[in-house]
């Protein structure tokens, strides 16, 4: 008659003590993994989010039509060209006060100032990703007025 081999209780119990310590190291292993794909997400979606806003600022300020621009340190009122003005309020930046569609929100501090010698508009933006974390984005518009 032939013997079989078979395992013993001990070599099952090690195998699935090991077993199970490697899938512990592999689940950390993923879980920081999906926590820094989540940061950047979120840093890349923040920034896109400013990148478009100062874009849409500079290009608005850059109109061949505009005939005067005031600019405070909360808003920039335009006087010709497509837009009327643009402001920070609370958490947001809104393209003629329109609050059903904000220019950009989640904005923790945003300013505007202008150099009169110059001319030159200075754009500074706060923005605060779900992480916690600032990144600010600024930028230097010289608006062409007639």
């Amino acid at each position: 008659m032939i013997k079989k081999k078979q395992f013993t209780l001990m070599e099952l119990v090690t195998a699935l003590i090991l077993f199970g310590m490697t899938l512990s190291f592999l689940g950390g292993y993923m879980a920081s993994v999906t926590q820094a794909y989540i940061m950047t997400r979120s840093q890349t979606e923040a920034t896109h989010r400013a990148q478009f806003a100062i874009e849409r600022i500079t290009r608005e300020l850059t109109l061949p039509n505009i005939v005067d621009i005031d600019v405070t340190s909360t808003a920039i009122t335009i006087v010709g060209g497509n837009t009327n003005s643009i402001s920070f309020s609370g958490d947001t930046i809104l393209v003629d006060n329109n609050t059903d569609r904000p220019l950009l929100s989640g904005v923790q501090t945003a300013s505007f100032s202008e150099d009169l010698s110059s001319g030159a508009i200075t754009i500074n933006i706060d923005l605060e990703d779900i992480t916690n974390n600032n990144r600010v984005f600024s930028t230097t518009v010289y608006p062409r007025r007639q």
